[in-house]
Formats: C-alpha cells, sequence, structure tokens
C-alpha cells in the first residue's frame, strides 16, 4: 500500500515537471529529479498480554484486639512544708562609733540603745494548767564589811641591865638579868558596830535616758578579784547632772551583795556575773529614777549590759 502511494506522487511530481517544461520557455533550466523507490515492509505489531497466576496459600487465624497504651514517664518531687510570716518594717537607726581611750588602757564602745517595739503576728494557743504560787519579799539594805588579814609578827624583847665597870652591886640582884616585862596583848580588833541602815528606797521605774559604764581599772588580778569601776551618766535631751541615791550589785549565786552611795561605783570584785542597779535623781527634789543591767568581770576587761525598759 505504501509502496502504491510513493508511486502516485512520483507520477504526480513527473507531470508536474513536463508541464512546467512545456509551458515555460525553451531558454530556462529545468532540474529533474530521479527517484529511487525501494520497497519497504511494515509489519502490524499487536501486544498480547497473558496473565501469570501466582498462588499464594492464605492462612485464616483468630481475630481478637490488641489494646495499646502509651507509657509516660512521671517525676515525683519531694513535698517541703514552708512557713512564711509577715514581714514587719522596723526603722533602724545606726549611730558613728566612737574610740574612747581610757587611762587603764581600756578600750569602750559606746552606742545609743533605743526601744523597737516588738510586733508578733503568729498567734499561738498557750495552754497553763499547772499553778504556781510566787512569794514576793521586799528587799533589804545589809551592809557587808570585809576586811583584809595581815600577818603581824610580835617579838619577845627581853630587857638586860648592866653594870657599868667600876661599879658595885650589893643584894642579889647582882650578875642577874632582869625579867622583860610581860607583852602586852595585841589589843583585839573591835567589833564593827553596825551603822544604821539607811531607809528602803521606793520602787523606782525604769528610764531609757540612763546609761551605764563599766570597766577594770589599771590593777593586777590579785586573789582572782579584779577592780572595777562603774559610772552612770544621762543620755536626755537635756543635760542633766545625776544624784546617786543607791548603787547594788550583788552575784548571780546571790554569794556576794554590795551596796554604796558613791557617786561611781568603785569595788574589788571576783571574777563571774553580777546584778546591777542604780537608783538616781535629776534633782534633790526629783522622781526617783532606775537603770539595770548585767555585769560581767573576766581577768581582762569589765563591761555592763544594760536591760531597756519596754515603753
Amino acid at each position: 500500500m505504501n509502496g502504491n502511494l510513493g508511486r502516485g506522487w512520483s507520477v504526480l511530481l513527473l507531470f508536474s515537471l513536463i508541464s512546467g517544461f512545456c509551458l515555460a520557455p525553451r531558454a530556462a533550466e529545468i532540474n529533474i529529479t530521479r527517484t529511487n523507490f525501494t520497497e519497504r515492509y511494515i509489519t502490524n505489531v499487536i501486544d498480547v498480554h497473558m496473565p501469570m497466576n501466582v498462588f499464594v496459600t492464605e492462612y485464616h487465624t483468630n481475630y481478637f484486639e490488641r489494646v495499646l497504651t502509651n507509657v509516660v514517664q512521671r517525676y515525683a518531687t519531694n513535698l517541703a512544708s514552708r512557713v512564711l510570716t509577715n514581714t514587719v518594717m522596723v526603722n533602724a537607726i545606726q549611730t558613728n562609733l566612737i574610740k574612747t581611750y581610757h587611762t587603764n588602757w581600756s578600750t569602750l564602745f559606746l552606742t545609743n540603745q533605743l526601744a523597737v517595739d516588738s510586733l508578733h503576728t503568729n498567734f499561738v494557743d498557750r495552754y497553763q494548767t499547772n499553778w504556781t504560787t510566787l512569794t514576793l519579799t521586799n528587799w533589804k539594805n545589809v551592809l557587808v564589811m570585809r576586811t583584809n588579814w595581815i600577818n603581824q609578827p610580835v617579838t619577845n624583847v627581853v630587857q638586860l641591865d648592866m653594870t657599868p665597870p667600876g661599879a658595885t652591886v650589893s643584894g642579889p640582884e647582882q650578875g642577874q638579868a632582869r625579867p622583860a616585862p610581860a607583852p602586852t596583848p595585841a589589843s583585839a580588833p573591835m567589833a564593827a558596830t553596825p551603822a544604821s541602815q539607811p531607809a528602803p528606797l521606793p520602787p523606782a521605774p525604769l528610764s531609757n535616758d540612763i546609761s551605764l559604764e563599766a570597766y577594770r581599772t589599771g590593777r593586777p588580778v590579785i586573789n582572782n578579784s579584779v577592780e572595777v569601776q562603774m559610772k552612770v551618766r544621762w543620755t536626755g535631751p537635756t543635760a542633766s547632772s545625776l544624784l546617786v541615791q543607791q548603787w547594788r550589785v550583788e552575784s548571780e549565786d546571790g554569794t556576794i551583795l554590795v551596796q554604796a552611795q558613791d557617786k561611781d561605783f568603785r569595788r574589788d570584785l571576783p571574777l563571774g556575773r553580777y546584778k546591777v542597779e542604780v537608783r538616781v535623781r535629776r534633782e534633790a527634789s526629783g522622781p526617783l529614777l532606775a537603770a539595770r543591767g548585767s555585769l560581767s568581770v573576766t581577768a581582762r576587761d569589765a563591761y555592763v549590759l544594760q536591760k531597756l525598759a519596754i515603753n
């Protein structure tokens, strides 16, 4: 079929060339093309699909439901109880610390102590079942006297009567020494007559305007005792001198009690802790004021911690 078609096209082309040659003028050139005809065989290709069966053995089992759970890591922490309290603002006052020098080579630091109202926010129920009866006694002034004992040597005195040369002595006293007069016995110390006890002072309120100062003097330690000097001064807004009415120093175990009315307290005290109380007046007819504290006496220094009054 394709061969016939090729031949038809060749004849048509040849006829077109001849017609153009006859119609064209004789002086024109004509290209003549000759085709070699070849036979071509075309095969009809038909695709045939052949299935290949693969046999598979199928097994049926009993079906059941399977449940899967998502596993999550859990972290456990230690639980701690925390108690929070209410914070109360307190005005803090800081003073300038100044070194003061004394003749006994002791450095004393003084600070202005102010009373601060303490507020408690946590309320706790308190139950008291045991009742105790407390009996208070009135303080009485006791005069304590201490004597320093001194060893006093006593020498036996013998009197010899010697006769000068050339002198004659008659009688039995010749060549014999007169007996020494018997030594007069040392007069026994007079018993201290008990002084009249001062009248007890009325109770006095504590005053924060009174400052207690204590320090050790330069005397060395003798028999485990040191010399302590205490002073009292007025720290109020207006300067004023104080009239000391009574000093009272008592050891914690109650074995030592010293009372004095001097302006400055100066005594030999054994090492230890003492309770101190001083009562003063700003004027002769003014009210009675008091200051209390705790005195500590050591081999190196002495200081007092004053107790403040709660307004």
